[in-house]
């Protein structure tokens, strides 16, 4: 039986509004593992998979209205199952999680008192990334792969008596840097946060003016140090061959995923626009594919994700590449959140995304880049780092 008292929620920010809508009230809840799922309300066990999840998304029909949210977070590692390789997926790390909410209501963001410290606990060495960097390029040049997307967790601790609300407001006190795809979930029976101010589209569906799949994939980054010289570092962004070079080969990647969800023909209608960030300027482009009646959520699923932007390509090799370079479980970054309710169809790429565990007063923080032959290890590593920054920077204000 549903916990009438479970104080599970979701934000998602509704861009056109400046405001949050707020789902709340769950009538059910899971988190999805390779071979069984766990009901987060009763804390019950049961035997459906990650597989099962998907096969029940084929029932899930985007034509179809939503009259109650409908919240699916994907993790990275959910990827192994979709592309088709079973066998990286580990049987005790979280793949999904599956909320169907009862209420919903827009939202002002959450207010809080100031952030306490938050003090770095782990942080990537150069050392490291320099040996995974080798290793990556050696894949390159014996063309196993063309574009890998190399990443690295960063670990902060906290003071154990810090507020949920305290991270939200912080994050999102500022309109102008709240971002066009930002959410989290907050999931009280784990004492667990999954928080992302990202500004990357996996998919946007819409009806008007024809039915339609969007992505916008986002490939190349320049860090900005004052607001004065956006312009300036847009324009030496935009003329460098090799962000271009990686920007081009995803956006080919994401045309093509788009294309076999119903083998309609996807068209790119921009190939290169600026996305202006915290410390940040990337680029990024948005492809399209006509959509017909029927189409449904596994479709989408098994066509674009995990995205293309956060692998590499060919997908499928540079999971199984990734794998074999990175020490570490990306889980919910990197992975995307879909939303479903009445004309809310989309989903994220949880990159700028955090995992906060309350319980053990420690936050996790990810990021990295995409490596092509051109790129060099300390500029990537540095461009790492400037990602965290642009993320830490909205929490220590």
């Amino acid at each position: 039986m549903t916990k009438v008292n479970s104080q599970t929620y979701s934000l998602f920010y509704l861009q056109k509004q400046g405001r949050f809508v707020k789902f709340s009230v769950p009538i059910s809840a899971f988190i999805i593992y390779k071979s069984f799922r766990i009901n987060i309300l009763t804390g019950e066990r049961e035997y459906q998979g990650l597989k099962d999840f998907l096969e029940r998304l084929k029932d899930v029909e985007l034509f179809d209205e939503f009259k109650k949210p409908h919240v699916f977070h994907l993790f990275y590692e959910a990827g192994y199952i979709v592309e088709n390789c079973e066998e990286l997926a580990k049987e005790n790390v979280p793949l999904a999680i599956e909320i169907v909410y009862g209420e919903s209501a827009i939202v002002d963001p959450p207010k809080g008192n100031s952030l306490p410290s938050i003090n770095p606990a782990q942080y990537p060495s150069f050392k490291q990334y320099k040996k995974q960097f080798k290793e990556g390029r050696e894949k390159l040049l014996k063309g196993e792969c063309y574009q890998f997307n190399l990443t690295s967790p960063f670990i902060f601790k906290f003071e154990a008596q810090t507020e949920v609300d305290e991270f939200i407001a912080r994050v999102w006190k500022d309109k102008d840097k709240t971002a066009a795809f930002a959410h989290c979930t907050y999931i009280s029976e784990l004492n667990q946060l999954y928080l992302s101010n990202s500004p990357e589209c996996l998919f946007q569906f819409k009806q008007s003016p024809s039915p339609a799949v969007y992505s916008m994939p986002i490939k190349g980054t320049i860090p900005v140090k004052e607001s004065k010289d956006r312009s300036s570092d847009w324009r030496k962004l935009r003329a460098c061959k090799k962000n271009e070079a990686e920007l081009f080969m995803i956006t080919d990647l994401v045309r093509n995923d788009l294309t076999r969800i119903q083998l309609s023909p996807s068209v790119i209608c921009a190939k290169k626009l600026p996305l202006n960030v915290p410390g940040i300027v990337h680029q990024f482009s948005v492809v399209k594919s006509p959509a017909a009646e029927g189409l449904n959520l596994s479709q989408v699923v098994s066509g674009l994700f995990p995205g293309g932007s956060v692998t590499g390509a060919p997908k499928k090799n540079v999971l199984r590449i990734l794998k074999s370079l990175e020490n570490y479980d990306r889980g919910f970054y990197c992975g995307s959140t879909i939303v479903l309710h009445k004309g809310l169809k989309a989903a994220s790429i949880n990159i700028r995304s955090c995992e906060v565990d309350f319980g053990s007063s420690e936050m996790k923080y990810c990021a990295g880049g995409g490596i092509t032959l051109n790129s060099e290890a300390r500029s990537e590593f540095d461009e790492t780092y400037a990602k965290m920054e642009s993320f830490l920077q909205l929490l220590k204000e």
